[in-house]
């Protein structure tokens, strides 16, 4: 592979293209540092920091060095990669949506409906057990559960976990906007088995776990996140507002009006170059 350029770089996470000259294909890099371990923070300590390091600068109560040390890593790649993939994992300049029932069916539906299915063919290898076997934790009537590729330690306090829905008979779920009331007890049930295999595989209790959908989601098939609300690497702007929908607000507007979802006006952070240029102009 050859390094072509650098797509994007923010806090741990820098994302990298890549080309084979071979085969004349791309592919994406997704470089992620990860958080020091107990040993690494105590010799920091126990060495004295000042004596492998540069100060930058330093008052009668703060000081900031610069450190240069081993650094593990962890690297995704995406490959081939897909002009999409590419503009997925690209900076972007966001910006803000109010996103109302008729533009939803206007822009937004028009496109996800466009999406080539076999974008989602992984997760219809997960669902009929033909492939990342290794990943499921679950299979139910109604999901899978699966390790989120975000969480790439045996570290509790970092899990990430993600429960794929299975549709019930008849029913495309794509994201929030397709459920109504009836799906609520589905949603419980997914949410209760979940929280279980958290503390019983993990020890990660209820009150530690944040569940929720995206809006918009990565991907157009109903899913749910549940990430330990401890997990600093995991606990970023795509858990936030414009982005994150508490599971538990959903169910309770759903059972306050059954087809909340389908009629209510939502805020969206739009971020990334597709949708960009589909709402840019409004």
């Amino acid at each position: 592979m050859d390094f072509v350029k650098i797509l994007d770089s923010r806090d741990t996470t820098t994302c990298v293209l890549a080309s084979d000259r071979a085969t004349c294909t791309q592919a994406v890099y997704v470089i992620q540092k990860r958080a020091a371990n107990e040993e690494e923070a105590r010799g920091v300590v126990e060495r004295g920091v000042a004596c492998d390091a540069t100060l930058v600068q330093r008052n009668d109560k703060y000081a900031q060095y610069s450190v240069t040390v081993p650094d593990q890593i962890t690297v995704n790649t995406i490959f081939p990669a897909t002009p999409k993939d590419i503009a997925k994992y690209s900076h972007v300049n966001s910006f803000v949506l109010r996103e109302t029932p008729a533009l939803y069916h206007s822009v937004t539906l028009p496109y996800v409906d466009s999406l080539p299915a076999e974008e989602l063919s992984w997760v219809t290898h997960l669902i009929d057990g033909t492939s990342e076997q290794d990943r499921v934790l679950c299979q139910s009537p109604t999901m899978v559960l699966v390790k989120d590729t975000k969480w790439h330690t045996s570290d509790a306090s970092s899990m990430y976990l993600l429960a794929i829905i299975k549709f019930p008979p008849g029913r495309n779920l794509r994201s929030i906007r397709d459920l109504r009331g009836d799906d609520v007890p589905m949603l419980l049930d997914v949410k209760e088995a979940t929280l279980k295999i958290a503390l019983e595989r993990f020890g990660v209790k209820p009150r530690d776990i944040l569940v929720f959908f995206h809006y918009f989601p990565s991907f157009w098939h109903l899913h749910l996140h549940f990430v330990c609300v401890n997990s600093g690497s995991s606990f970023g702007r795509n858990n936030s507002a414009g982005k994150a929908i508490l599971l538990d607000d959903v169910t309770d507007n759903l059972l306050s009006d059954p087809s909340y979802y389908a009629n209510a006006k939502i805020t969206v952070i739009i971020d990334s170059p597709q949708l960009g240029a589909l709402f840019g102009n409004l």
